[in-house]
């Protein structure tokens, strides 16, 4: 069985307690929070810009937690694509991730400047040139009627820089991750599923 389809099957075990709950969000706001990286950041399925998709219109509960599922389950894949380790991966909170990971120059082959913005020196832009200690998370979120929502975020340190404590630099995100994630994901569900309007 494929990853997708193990995801769907996963998910699809959880219809029948929700049938009530076909029309409305599945979690409460903020209902779902964890701690990433080193500095212990608290962050929340409220927090990044939520970025919507359409599913095909299901006629109950279950066939939405179907397709809830292949979104799920596509998402896994993008990480797996991009080669970014989903060491957090929970079908029933819905939400994958990595607390920590380290990547230097690229990422999935684009450079990681086009990500984030961690400054730069006379020897060059530190995202492109040192380590590049990361953590990230997507939140897959159920929304009213048949849409569903991509939310990132993403903590990112330059690390090993060479000059005096602290050699770290603090990166910002330039968004461009968030909306390749949310693209990709998009590009392996295929038919039927579309960016909102």
């Amino acid at each position: 069985m494929t990853r997708i389809g193990l995801g769907c099957l996963a998910l699809a075990l959880l219809a029948h307690p929700l049938v009530a709950q076909t029309d409305r969000p599945w979690y409460t706001p903020g209902a779902r929070a964890l701690r990433l990286n080193e500095l212990s950041k608290q962050i929340s399925d409220t927090m990044g810009v939520a970025l919507t998709l359409t599913m095909p219109p299901a006629t109950d509960a279950a066939g939405r937690f179907e397709r809830v599922g292949r979104v799920f389950a596509a998402l896994a894949s993008v990480y797996n694509d991009l080669k970014i380790p989903a060491e957090i991966r929970d079908s029933s909170k819905l939400m994958i991730g990595n607390a920590k990971f380290f990547k230097r120059s690229d990422l999935g082959g684009k450079s990681l400047a086009a990500y984030l913005e961690c400054g730069q020196d006379i020897n060059g832009i530190f995202a492109e040139i040192y380590r590049i200690s990361m953590s990230m998370v997507t939140f897959v979120t159920p929304g009213e009627g048949d849409e569903v929502s991509l939310r990132t975020i993403v903590f990112a340190t330059a690390v090993d820089i060479p000059r005096p404590p602290p050699n770290t630099a603090e990166c910002g995100s330039t968004g461009e991750l968030e909306r390749r994630i949310y693209q990709l994901t998009l590009k392996a569900l295929g038919k039927g599923f579309s960016k909102a309007p």
